[in-house]
């Protein structure tokens, strides 16, 4: 049964970003077909008015996102008004801004920050596709510390490592990578990829029973995985092995046999769980169009331009989508991590 409110709010803020990351799906969509609309940038009146309504249901969860957030033009303005209602907020962010926007991050006192490492330096910076971006991302961190410090606070940050064939071989360095960058807690998550199949599948549902076109499954689509599973296994046998005092804080927690069951085929399910996104999480996208799924965002329940989030969730769009998925999946939820998260 769906909440009576999300508790989970994604405001995907803007689709730019300054990284080229292999791996990434809204990049890749944007090398086949220019889908990141240049007038795609809500005003921050708007979000701001979202915030209002969210501020009015006490628990609700705030994840700002991109692209990358720290692009969106007046972000330490809508950061400011969001701390000022009180509302629980973490980033996603790359960590190329930290630096430059270190003192406002502290002075907010941010709740959490998500920062994408994906192994040592070289390696970061190859899946990411900007060379020195480990280090403008260790420098930004180090400005942090000293703004932190200046304040006599300690914003919680981890560091989300993507697991994909530019980076997997990495993994077992994640943890003297979390020490040289002074961050006590990572996570792990394995990159998303359909093949054709899986695709069309998806978009034959969508069409037939949606009305809907649904190409966003095409940013990542790889007919396999390229992980060599032997190779990965013994990585993240290393990976737990070298913890010691760094914190492994599970995005899935997927088993062995899990991790094998998803990189070996994309039409199988690695868990038998059904999505929970959308009676706990809504997405925003720049344009303004709601969404259940932050990476799939192609069935839109409505529009907070014309209308309120709160009648937006409980309206008929959005109560023929958990009709459907309730005791089902689409082929593409077959590699969405929302299937995997405890609820």
């Amino acid at each position: 049964m769906a909440s009576i409110f999300p508790k989970i709010v994604s405001l995907t803020l803007t689709r730019a970003c300054n990284l080229r990351c292999k791996m990434c799906g809204q990049w890749n969509l944007d090398k086949h077909k220019k889908s990141r609309r240049k007038d795609a940038v809500l005003p921050v009146e708007a979000w701001k008015k979202v915030i209002n309504e969210i501020s009015c249901h006490k628990g609700t969860i705030l994840s700002l996102r991109g692209g990358e957030p720290f692009l969106y033009p007046r972000i330490i303005d809508l950061l400011t008004f969001i701390k000022k209602k009180g509302i629980f907020v973490s980033i996603d962010t790359n960590g190329m801004f930290l630096e430059k926007y270190a003192d406002d991050i502290a002075r907010l006192a941010i709740d959490n920050l998500v920062i994408s490492i994906d192994g040592p330096e070289k390696t970061h910076d190859d899946a990411r596709g900007v060379k020195g971006s480990f280090q403008k991302i260790q420098a930004g961190l180090k400005a942090l510390r000293a703004a932190e410090k200046k304040r006599n606070i300690s914003i919680p940050k981890i560091l989300c490592f993507v697991i994909s064939p530019y980076s997997y071989h990495g993994l077992d360095k994640m943890p003297d990578v979390a020490r040289q960058l002074k961050i006590n807690r990572v996570t792990i998550v394995p990159y998303y990829y359909f093949d054709k199949q899986t695709g069309a599948r998806y978009e034959k549902t969508m069409r037939e029973k949606f009305k809907c076109s649904a190409r966003s499954w095409r940013s990542f689509r790889s007919e396999a995985s390229g992980i060599d599973i032997k190779v990965f296994i013994r990585s993240l046998r290393a990976f737990k092995k070298n913890l010691k005092d760094v914190v492994y804080a599970p995005f899935m927690g997927l088993t062995e046999s899990e991790y094998e069951a998803w990189f070996s085929n994309c039409h199988d399910l690695a868990k038998r769980h059904i999505c929970r996104n959308p009676q706990v999480l809504a997405d925003i996208q720049p344009n303004g169009g709601v969404n259940f799924c932050v990476d799939l965002p192609d069935y839109v329940i409505g529009n907070i331009r014309h209308d309120t989030l709160e009648h937006i969730w409980k309206g008929p769009q959005a109560g023929k989508f958990r009709a459907y998925l309730k005791n089902r999946s689409l082929a593409v939820c077959r590699r969405c991590g929302a299937q995997y998260i405890p609820g």
